[in-house]
């Protein structure tokens, strides 16, 4: 099974490609060795010493590489360059183009955005969510409470945030590209390299919001987070928490993806429809001249 992984800035780390793996040294641990066929993603966090051939090799083999500072700022997503539209680019630009076809894709956005936030809600807090219930659950509540819960986190919570949502959109871009999706068509997120990515992601938020609140609400005597940023011990944890629920995320990200491929399938039968009934009609006209 190939898995993540996640380089972190530590004291004297250096990696290098070694034949059909990498090799990965550190100060006081003993070297190990990566095969490529073991990795689908790479997470690199912070400063870290790293051949140049590293990235390119990692995508030959077609393996995505999300790079954070430690605060989670300035996240860069590589990924293997493609000059050939994916086949379903065109498909998308008329789907969004169309007004019944933009209406679909917005309420799409509504419907899993919506049913995310009550999801992460309930899991979070029976008590919260039954609150939110009693008041039929408004546009806007869930991001009232996440506002209530965070009051005194500020930074640092922002900090954690960006770094779980750097997670997600890299396990959304992988999916999407898969799925033979243009990664840059979006909607809400128009004109953004990863439009459809960062659209996606907006449905999934409150996922992002709940794994961070968890990240706060852990206890133990770990430094997992200082002023500079997130300590290895922290991005250890928000690691482990990710990766414990990557399978349902994963499931979530195809279904929201299969929704979208849905509603160009369905305008797509539509315009075949129109086409079929208007080449009959056409040929039936010299006949009852």
């Amino acid at each position: 099974m190939r898995r993540t992984l996640y380089l972190c800035q530590s004291r004297g780390i250096q990696v290098r490609v070694d034949g059909p793996s990498l090799w990965i040294t550190q100060e006081g641990v003993a070297g190990r060795r990566v095969p490529f066929q073991m990795v689908e993603h790479a997470v690199i966090l912070g400063n870290i010493n790293l051949e140049t051939d590293v990235l390119s090799t990692l995508s030959e083999h077609n393996i995505p590489v999300t790079i954070f500072s430690r605060k989670g700022e300035n996240t860069t997503m590589l990924v293997c360059y493609n000059e050939k539209f994916p086949p379903y680019y065109h498909k998308q630009k008329l789907f969004y183009r169309q007004p019944h076809g933009k209406n679909r894709y917005l309420n799409i956005v509504k419907h899993w955005r919506r049913k995310t936030e009550i999801y992460a809600l309930k899991r979070y807090s029976k008590k919260l969510f039954e609150k939110a219930k009693n008041e039929n659950f408004k546009d806007g509540t869930f991001q009232k409470i996440i506002k209530s819960e965070t009051l005194f986190l500020q930074d640092r919570y922002k900090m954690v945030y960006r770094l779980v949502r750097g997670l997600l959109c890299q396990l959304i871009l992988t999916q999407v590209r898969r799925a033979q999706l243009d990664p840059s068509l979006g909607v809400i997120f128009r004109h953004h390299p990863h439009g459809l990515v960062l659209d996606i992601a907006y449905m999934l938020d409150p996922e992002v919001h709940l794994q961070t609140l968890r990240f706060f609400n852990k206890k133990g005597d770990e430094i997992l987070i200082t002023n500079i940023g997130v300590t290895s011990e922290g991005m250890r944890d928000i690691a482990l928490r990710f990766e414990n629920r990557r399978a349902s995320i994963t499931e979530l990200v195809r279904r929201v993806i299969g929704s979208i491929i849905e509603g160009i399938r369905d305008l797509e039968a539509k315009a075949e429809i129109r086409r079929t009934r208007r080449g009959v009609n056409e040929r039936a006209l010299p006949y009852m001249l």
